[in-house]
């Protein structure tokens, strides 16, 4: 089980995805710096729990257990905020999050107390 203490909310994955159209009408998705810089952070912060504990990256299929406590109501959907979590910690926890099998998340809120809790083990049919 890790913890990281968080400063903000976790952005929604989808606050940070932009669309760009060409002059030929062709679209094209990215990501912005913003919600990129917010996922390396929450990947480094993880880095040095893992790093601590001797944590060695899960191959194969998984399952994962996330617990917010927010400072704050003022959070987006759930669904996004877990895919910007699982592409922050993909290639550290796990090899792909394509082998996840099972999640779960709980959000909470205490303004004190801003957290992330992560549990990441492997799936066992």
């Amino acid at each position: 089980k890790f913890t990281i203490s968080l400063t903000q909310n976790p952005l929604s994955h989808q606050q940070g995805i932009r669309h760009r159209t060409d002059r030929w009408g062709k679209t094209t998705t990215y990501k912005d710096s913003r919600l990129a810089s917010h996922q390396a952070e929450l990947a480094m912060l993880m880095r040095v729990q893992a790093n601590r504990v001797n944590f060695e990256r899960i191959e194969g299929l998984y399952s994962i257990k996330f617990h917010l406590v927010l400072a704050n109501r003022k959070h987006a959907d759930m669904d996004n905020m877990e895919k910007t979590l699982i592409d922050a910690f993909e290639g550290l926890l796990y090899g792909n999050d394509k082998f996840c099998r099972e999640k779960h998340t709980r959000i909470d809120y205490d303004k004190a107390n801003p957290k992330l809790e992560v549990e990441v083990e492997p799936f066992i049919d």
